[in-house]
């Protein structure tokens, strides 16, 4: 567990545990690595080092090209792009076609995954700016 993963669950603990229970809903609904590669795909927009090893996880910047990727993939990452940039603008095409995919529970799930993610990825950042990763 990372250090600002570690100081939230000391400090935070209700908070760690709501977004535990938000990463295990989305991992529990969604196929097997999704919310992984969307992870590493908000670790590279907001420049953050890559910290997976598997292919896909290193070529997310080219999913939209790459022969990696499925048709999930593509749409799973692309509304996380839309969620990181400006959620408020998701176009309704792209949330119903990801819901066909994953169904309205699925949706659901990754997106409160994506929620939690994201919230991990930029504690991760406050931490190191504020030089707690040093040990």
């Amino acid at each position: 567990m990372s250090t600002a993963a570690t100081t939230l669950q000391r400090l935070r603990p209700e908070a760690w545990q709501a977004i535990e229970f938000a990463v295990g809903q989305a991992n529990d609904a969604c196929p097997d690595g999704l919310l992984a590669l969307c992870q590493a795909r908000i670790r590279m927009l907001l420049g953050s080092p890559a910290t997976a090893t598997d292919p896909k996880s290193l070529a997310v910047a080219d999913y939209a090209r790459s022969d990696l990727f499925d048709d999930l993939d593509r749409l799973a990452v692309e509304f996380t792009e839309q969620y990181f940039m400006d959620v408020a603008s998701m176009p309704d095409g792209l949330v119903e076609a990801l819901r066909s995919k994953l169904g309205t529970e699925g949706l659901y799930a990754l997106a409160m995954g994506l929620y939690a993610v994201d919230q991990i990825e930029r504690l991760e950042i406050s931490a190191a700016v504020r030089g707690e990763d040093q040990a």
